[in-house]
């Protein structure tokens, strides 16, 4: 079969021709090639040393919650600084550790004073003290203690009338008595002018009265006029001895107009155009009120005319001032009280009636919207009728 051939005749030439038939053969399957697989003998990530097959889990530090036996990144970091090896263990000698330079001799010893006097400021601030109103009444109730004290030992001092004088010659006025109740009566005038010329210091920026193209002072006298190029910075409430030179020299200067009939000097209108007004309010704070309450120079006073004769009158005295200065403290307090409270009730009365329901309006958002049913086209209406509203509605029905 193989062998077999068709003659053709070209067509062209004439001359015969061969061509081989190819006979029908079966389909041979291809080999399988082999594949060649790479095997990593040595991998990263197997090639390092399994911690589960050389250390067992400990289940009672995982449940305590103590740090594992082995390293981890967070324990590496974890043990430099606490100067440990990577398996827990501490570092050798050898390990670098953290050099702290100490201070010398010469260095504690310069910065001894500083240290010693920050110490003694901040003791007030570390001491727990009790409320301030309680702090006056206790240290009132002190100064009249220790002032009782010295009236009744000059009292005692004191010769009979009958002895003469030539009994007194040899004695000295000059006693502890004496020295305690001048350090008393000092310091009551002392804590009364610091709690009159404890102040607060406000600055006002847009105070202008109506009808007036010029700014003026508030109606106060402890309002003035102050440069405006001190605005960016904080207003400092001036130290007791600015306040005393001040009121020193603001008396001399009224003094001396009132004696020598001089005129008050007349403000320099063209500075206030670059002025700000500046007012002193003030402030007593509740430690002196109390104080200046139970015990005042007034009181010193009084136990100067102490004695054995007239010691009632003279208590029921001091006991009625301390309860005429209370009272009106009080009732004065109550008053500023009550008028800030009227003040913020008159505010908020004009907001809720005037100002919010012009600024935020009550409105109600209404929106009209048709859909494709409420269309009317023209083959549903006759053009040759005039339409009523009530064939508009019957159609539209």
């Amino acid at each position: 079969m193989s062998n077999m051939r068709r003659r053709t005749i070209n067509p062209m030439a004439g001359i015969p021709m061969t061509r081989p038939v190819l006979a029908p053969t079966t389909p041979k399957t291809p080999t399988p090639v082999p594949k060649r697989n790479i095997v990593i003998s040595e991998s990263p990530i197997t090639s390092l040393p399994s911690h589960s097959a050389s250390l067992p889990f400990d289940w009672k530090a995982a449940s305590s919650g103590q740090s594992s036996t082995f390293s981890t990144p967070v324990n590496r970091s974890r043990d430099r600084l606490s100067g440990l090896r990577n398996n827990g263990t501490p570092a050798s000698n050898g390990t670098s550790k953290r050099v702290v330079r100490k201070k010398s001799f010469w260095e504690k010893a310069s910065a001894m004073p500083s240290q010693i006097w920050f110490n003694i400021t901040e003791l007030p601030e570390l001491i727990p003290w009790p409320e301030s109103q309680a702090m006056g009444r206790w240290s009132g109730g002190l100064a009249h203690l220790i002032h009782f004290c010295c009236r009744w030992s000059q009292l005692r001092g004191l010769r009979d009338e009958d002895l003469g004088w030539y009994d007194m010659y040899e004695e000295s006025w000059f006693d502890w008595s004496t020295i305690f109740s001048f350090f008393l009566l000092v310091g009551s005038g002392l804590v009364t002018f610091y709690l009159f010329t404890r102040i607060r210091v406000y600055r006002i920026h847009h105070h202008q009265p109506a009808g007036r193209a010029t700014q003026s002072l508030v109606s106060s006298p402890h309002a003035k006029f102050v440069d405006a190029s001190l605005e960016s910075e904080a207003p400092e409430t001036p130290t007791t001895r600015e306040r005393t030179l001040r009121i020193a020299w603001a008396t001399l200067m009224s003094t001396y107009r009132f004696l020598f009939n001089q005129p008050t000097p007349a403000e320099d209108l063209s500075r206030k155009s670059n002025q700000i007004q500046e007012l002193e309010v003030w402030a007593p704070g509740d430690f002196e009120k109390t104080l200046f309450t139970v015990y005042s120079p007034v009181h010193s006073l009084l136990w100067r005319t102490w004695d054995f004769n007239n010691w009632f009158l003279v208590l029921c005295i001091l006991g009625l001032v301390s309860l005429q200065v209370h009272g009106l403290m009080y009732t004065y307090e109550a008053l500023v009280k009550d008028r800030a409270i009227i003040s913020a009730e008159v505010m908020n009365e004009y907001d809720q009636k005037f100002v919010n329901p012009r600024i935020f309006p009550v409105r109600r958002d209404v929106a009209t919207s048709t859909n494709e049913a409420e269309f009317i086209t023209s083959y549903d209406l006759d053009r040759s009728k005039v339409i009523t509203p009530s064939r508009f509605r019957r159609i539209y029905e």
